[in-house]
């Protein structure tokens, strides 16, 4: 880059370099610097009925990864109705298309393309891929299937296969789809991953647990790794090893909130409470509007009998998120140890409704109720209570609290999935 700007600086006029510096800042992604150059080289070319096509090809792409869908259309149809029958263009314009998310152009595109060329493996592998953003499963799958055939050996046909599948509700053949991706590709870790969301999915964490760990071993920069495998051993009630997986994330990604929060959460349910109030409040400091980790710490500071302070910091929660139900059944409960019976049954109440399977609120419920002299809603609120522990005790569902909850699912994390439109079958820079 500094050898072509150089270039240009000494001549201004000399378009190979404006050109090759402009391609420079679209892979850059730095689409303000390369649009004035490639604006400029076609408005010198003649515009868009007469520019070079590679030119007006980079352009378009860099309208449409830039956002600038209305201009990107412009060139792009300007391109196509140039192009006629050649297919290449057709295909690398499809390409641009696809790479900015306007799948619908990029599907008509490469369906052309198709006409004109058919059984092409890149055609047919990019037409799938689109067709599948836009939900068009069925399709998709065609296409999919048909490059598969032509190419039994391409790996990235086969997760593709696998993500059709799977949104389509055939959870054994997509895990044999990505069992085949990983087969062919030494390193995979996008297909490992995906088979262990599919495995947990099922209901089968346990089984899951290896392919999270080959993912994390095969690609360590994916911080999503971390927290899926984590999440995968806690939910197993492996709370030391769910905590160790997001404790090595967090050695990549130290700046990580929610893997600070998931960290915290760990350590809360082995009983490591000094431990989990740190990694709560280094997730507060990278993600302040948190409410969950309020209400960790709300409930962390309860039981260090911090009354005023475990008020203020539930509140704060309840003030983020009005329906979190920790937060609303720990500051009923402990308005309740502080004997401001009155103040806690609005919140109780709410928390019953918020949590219906939680045995704890309607216990609390129960000794406000009486302390208020309601017999007949204490009475209803302990009869619940029985029923509800029974059945917690005959499911086994006990474990880890979240707050008042007994229940041991984690808050979703913002963690991301693999894009869905994952790297084209050949993506070629147009030279000039």
């Amino acid at each position: 880059m500094p050898l072509f700007e150089r270039a240009l600086a000494s001549s201004p006029a000399y378009a190979q370099a404006a050109y090759n510096l402009a391609v420079l800042y679209v892979a850059r992604k730095d689409f303000a610097r390369a649009l004035p150059h490639l604006e400029r080289l076609a408005a010198a070319g003649g515009g868009v009925d007469r520019a070079d096509l590679p030119l007006l090809l980079t352009l378009a792409d860099a309208y449409a990864r830039a956002g600038r869908g209305a201009e990107a259309g412009r060139v792009a149809a300007a391109v196509e109705g140039r192009a006629g029958g050649d297919p290449r263009v057709l295909f690398t314009l499809g390409l641009a298309l696809a790479g900015a998310g306007a799948y619908e152009r990029a599907a008509q595109l490469f369906g052309a393309t198709n006409r004109l060329r058919p059984n092409t493996y890149e055609v047919l592998y990019n037409l799938g891929v689109a067709l599948f953003n836009l939900d068009r499963l069925e399709e998709a799958e065609r296409a999919l299937r048909d490059a598969a055939a032509l190419k039994g050996d391409e790996a990235e046909v086969f997760f593709r296969l696998g993500l059709v599948a799977s949104a389509r509700g055939r959870a054994d053949e997509a895990l044999a789809h990505w069992q085949r991706a990983a087969s062919l590709r030494t390193s995979y870790p996008e297909a490992h991953f995906m088979i262990a969301e599919e495995l947990v999915k099922a209901r089968r964490g346990d089984a899951a647990v290896p392919f999270y760990e080959r993912a994390v071993g095969q690609d360590p920069a994916q911080p999503v790794y971390y927290t899926r495998l984590g999440v995968a051993q806690f939910r197993g009630r492996r709370y030391r090893e769910a905590r160790a997986a997001f404790e090595r994330g967090l050695a990549r990604f130290p700046g990580d909130g929610a893997l600070n929060y998931l960290a915290g959460y760990a350590a809360r349910a082995e009983g490591e409470f000094d431990l989990a109030a740190k990694y709560f409040r280094r997730s507060l400091e990278l993600q302040p509007d948190n409410a969950a980790a309020y209400a960790n710490l709300g409930f962390l500071t309860i039981e260090r009998g911090q009354h005023e302070e475990a008020e203020r910091l539930l509140r704060r929660a309840l003030a983020l998120d009005p329906e979190n139900f920790p937060a609303t059944y720990d500051l009923g409960r402990l308005l309740v140890r502080l004997k401001r019976y009155a103040d806690a049954l609005p919140l109780l109440e709410r928390g019953a409704r918020l949590g219906t399977r939680d045995p704890g609120v309607h216990y609390q419920l129960f000794l406000a109720y009486s302390r208020l002299g309601r017999k007949a809603d204490a009475d209803r609120e302990l009869a619940v209570f029985k029923r509800l522990e029974e059945a917690r005790k005959a499911s086994d569902a006990g474990g880890a609290p979240m707050g008042g909850s007994r229940s041991e699912d984690l808050p979703p994390p913002e963690t991301g999935a693999p894009s869905k439109t994952g790297p084209p079958a050949d993506v070629k820079q147009p030279s000039r």
